[in-house]
């Protein structure tokens, strides 16, 4: 399996979990060997295309994360929706089995660290359904499949989401983390979007 940029990856097996830990190792590597400079140009990059191809009116809710081990930051497109009003919001882990949710999220708001320690707003920020979920990622292709931390957080809450309204869920990640063919299982939640510092694009069905 190649990834589109003149890099190979194994194709993992249905099911094969020691193969898809390889595949995990392979795209962390690819995405960790990023400058910090490159980083930062990549962040803001990423902002503009994201503004650019996603449609956000005023009254939309997004869904960010916080950037954690290596993923793509989201921290300039979150300033700047805030800055024309829009309503942010991060994820809260609760258990391990049920889907995230989200609590709105302002410049100003000093976050607490939640499970796995990562950062979130405290207990008593207001709880809202999001409209658009930016989903990190470990990687992708242009099926809409994606691949992240084995965990299936996003995939749960993905799932819930769309059982009760429209959304749009937006792959957001680093143009080396694409892939070609990744697995995708039934219980997978695919991408409607894919929105890297290079390339924004609108994904299949």
């Amino acid at each position: 399996m190649t990834n589109g940029r003149g890099g190979t990856f194994r194709t993992p097996s249905e099911n094969a979990a020691s193969d898809k830990s390889r595949l995990r190792q392979e795209l962390r590597r690819r995405r960790d060997v990023l400058a910090p400079a490159a980083r930062a140009a990549a962040a803001l990059a990423l902002r503009d295309r994201f503004l650019d191809a996603i449609g956000i009116a005023a009254d939309t809710v997004v869904a960010g994360y916080w950037a954690i081990r290596g993923e793509a930051d989201l921290g300039p497109l979150l300033l700047r929706l805030a800055d024309r009003g829009v309503t942010c919001t991060l994820p809260v882990v609760g258990l391990p089995q049920a889907p995230l949710r989200f609590r709105t999220w302002t410049p100003d708001l000093a976050l607490v660290p939640g499970a796995y320690r990562i950062p979130e707003p405290p207990a008593g920020q207001p709880e809202r359904m999001p409209d658009v979920v930016a989903v990190p990622l470990l990687g992708f292709d242009r099926n809409g499949c994606r691949i992240g931390q084995g965990a299936g957080f996003y995939d749960r809450t993905l799932a819930a989401l769309r059982a009760t309204r429209p959304i749009l869920a937006v792959g957001v990640g680093f143009a080396a983390q694409e892939a070609d063919g990744l697995p995708c299982e039934p219980h997978d939640q695919r991408l409607d979007w894919i929105v890297t510092e290079e390339y924004a694009l609108a994904l299949p069905a």
